[in-house]
């Protein structure tokens, strides 16, 4: 798993967007702030408050999708990089530590000095959010950041759960991508008209929207969850979403490299 993340780790773990270890979990905490406070936090290397903040349900999911991985994987390869990566005396502790524990230790087998040095460069600003009931909430964010060398701007949303009376974060797409080991192409999606902050991220969730209705994929989980929309025309994974969310964007306008 750790040769495929060189470049899906950086960008992964910059959108996961948790909170700082400076950050006070109070009545006031909104998911703005625990976005803006996540920044803090991945600079200073902090991987227990990183995961202490993590939803439980992306914790679970983090681990269910290495167990995914480690058990289709025939030639034992992924089960070796696993032990390695968390740290493990053999397989067989890996089902017996908490999700935190693997979620934490899988953070930390990432944490190098040019990880760290594209963190420390990069700088969020937060746009505003994006409600979607009252439990879920997606906050939209402008990043810069220095990934291989090249300076990037990127317009991300991250997905945040009410976990009690708190938020909590989601795990994001890139994340399973990188568990996979699938090293996907940086494509990102630029303005072309001038779009406001606002209307981008107006676009990004109406397009993020469609491309799971069109194929039944949603990417938080890294599953499908239902019945495509779309017919044959997007197959029902990630590569189909990405697809549909690539076309609804470029419809409006938007330039992708």
């Amino acid at each position: 798993m750790k040769r495929y993340l060189s470049k899906v780790i950086v960008v992964g773990m910059v959108c996961l967007c948790l909170t700082s270890p400076a950050f006070a979990q109070t009545s006031q905490e909104t998911p703005e702030s625990v976005a803006k406070a996540s920044f803090a936090a991945m600079q200073a290397g902090d991987w227990a408050t990183y995961t202490r903040l993590m939803h439980p349900d992306g914790l679970a999911a983090m681990k269910r999708k290495i167990a995914v991985e480690v058990n289709a994987d025939k030639s034992g390869q992924a089960a070796k990089e696993a032990v390695k990566l968390l740290r493990l005396k053999s397989l067989d502790e890996f089902a017996r530590l908490s999700d935190a524990a693997v979620f934490e230790r899988f953070l930390a087998g990432f944490s190098t000095p040019e990880l760290k040095a594209s963190m420390q460069a990069s700088t969020q600003t937060v746009l505003g959010k994006v409600p979607e009931g009252p439990d879920l909430v997606h906050v939209v964010s402008r990043l810069h950041m220095n990934v291989g060398g090249a300076w990037v701007n990127k317009v991300d949303v991250t997905s945040l759960k009410k976990y009690g009376t708190i938020w909590r974060l989601l795990m994001n797409d890139e994340m399973f991508n990188g568990v996979a080991g699938r090293e996907q192409p940086m494509v990102y999606a630029y303005p072309a008209k001038g779009e406001t902050a606002e209307q981008q991220s107006r676009d990004l969730n109406e397009c993020q929207s469609w491309a799971k209705q069109q194929t039944g994929f949603d990417p938080t989980t890294g599953a499908a969850t239902g019945a495509a929309a779309g017919g044959l025309a997007y197959t029902k994974n990630k590569d189909g979403y990405d697809r549909a969310f690539a076309a609804c964007m470029q419809g409006r306008g938007y330039v992708f490299r």
